[in-house]
């Protein structure tokens, strides 16, 4: 259950900003976080229009997962990148989830590639020291279950901070300044795992592995809320106490 976050409301100046990169990866444990604690957020669908956002508005943005690549050359995905430069240089706070991340990355001049296993499902990441003094998994224990489904990584880039990582995906977190990015789903439910699998059969071989993917989830789930939750409750602290860069 999370803790009210009403103290961290009434600090927050503006709406914090969401932003999809595709109908079917919505914001989930975010938006029922927010709901919650009464935290007043907006969801804007990015890739279907021309929108420009004025930085101003929102206190902070938060950036969703896709199956595209950060390296695909599209006009939202060029536009996001400049956006999330922006969002670096003026400081404001940043979270990047998946895609969200290896744009993040991308956007600082590292590159996004792909890794060499896909993972798909629940695995252990570990922070590193970096990650263990970070404000984002302030007073979370290390190490962490998380749900993956991604097939490229990004690198750290040049002023980047390394905070998390996996047996079979190195870079799993990443820092720059009050940016954040998070190669992991923090967000997803239950049922969004179940539609994602649902729209991508084709991903797997049998029967067997969806099922002992969404049996590991369903076991796991109590847990990787929990950590959802601590996560969104640390961003909304970096989000009134930002730091200088």
């Amino acid at each position: 259950m999370s803790t009210p976050q009403k103290n961290l409301k009434n600090k927050i100046k503006n709406p914090i900003l969401i932003l999809k990169n595709n109908e079917n990866e919505g914001p989930g444990l975010i938006k029922i976080f927010f709901e919650e604690n009464n935290i007043d957020y907006e969801i804007k669908e990015f890739y279907q229009n021309d929108e420009e956002l004025n930085l101003d508005s929102f206190s902070a943005y938060i950036i969703l997962g896709g199956p595209m690549s950060a390296n695909d050359d599209l006009p939202f995905i060029n536009k996001e990148i400049k956006l999330i430069q922006e969002i670096i240089h003026r400081n404001i706070p940043f979270l990047g989830i998946c895609l969200g991340s290896q744009l993040l990355a991308k956007s600082g001049g590292a590159f996004v590639k792909i890794n060499g296993i896909k993972e798909i499902g629940v695995y252990n990441v570990f922070l590193t020291s970096m990650g263990i003094e970070c404000p984002l998994f302030k007073d979370i224990k290390n190490p962490i279950k998380v749900f993956q489904w991604h097939g490229e990584t990004f690198s750290i880039p040049p002023l980047g901070k390394w905070l998390a990582t996996s047996e079979t995906c190195k870079n799993q977190a990443v820092q720059l300044g009050n940016a954040f990015g998070l190669q992991f789903h923090l967000e997803f439910t239950p049922k969004m795992v179940k539609q994602i699998i649902d729209q991508n059969i084709h991903e797997f071989n049998n029967d067997k592995e969806i099922v002992d993917i969404l049996n590991q989830f369903e076991k796991y789930y109590p847990e990787i809320k929990d950590l959802g939750y601590k996560l969104i409750q640390n961003f909304l602290k970096i989000i009134n106490k930002p730091f200088n860069t």
